[in-house]
């Protein structure tokens, strides 16, 4: 009767761990089918935004009375920067808009 019992209780929680591996499984599944979807969109986030303000503050600031200097130094404090970072944050800002899409589809047309 006591193995009875225990095979039962052992069935049970063995077919619970199973179902609760399964269930985790699947949730994973669904959790990177998602991120490959956004990741394919382009970078998710607030990553498009900020590259916005950050491309678009020189532009406008050179018409702000004050901040034309502001805008001056930092665009000179950047090509003092090393060429490795400048590479780096110019290949960061196309994946985030999309360049690698416009270089694929120009590779396209003959």
């Amino acid at each position: 009767m006591l193995e009875t019992i225990a095979g039962t209780v052992l069935n049970l929680a063995a077919g619970t761990f199973s179902d609760w591996i399964g269930a985790k499984a699947e949730a994973s599944r669904e959790k990177a089918k998602a991120r490959a979807e956004a990741v394919k969109n382009g970078i998710p986030g607030w990553s498009d935004e900020w590259l916005v303000l950050v491309w678009s503050f020189p532009a406008v600031a050179c018409f702000v009375p004050g901040l034309d200097a502001v805008a001056t130094a930092g665009i000179e404090r950047f090509n003092a920067m090393p060429g490795w970072y400048q590479y780096g944050f110019f290949m960061v800002t196309g994946a985030v808009f999309g360049l690698d899409k416009f270089v694929k589809l120009k590779q396209l047309k003959p």
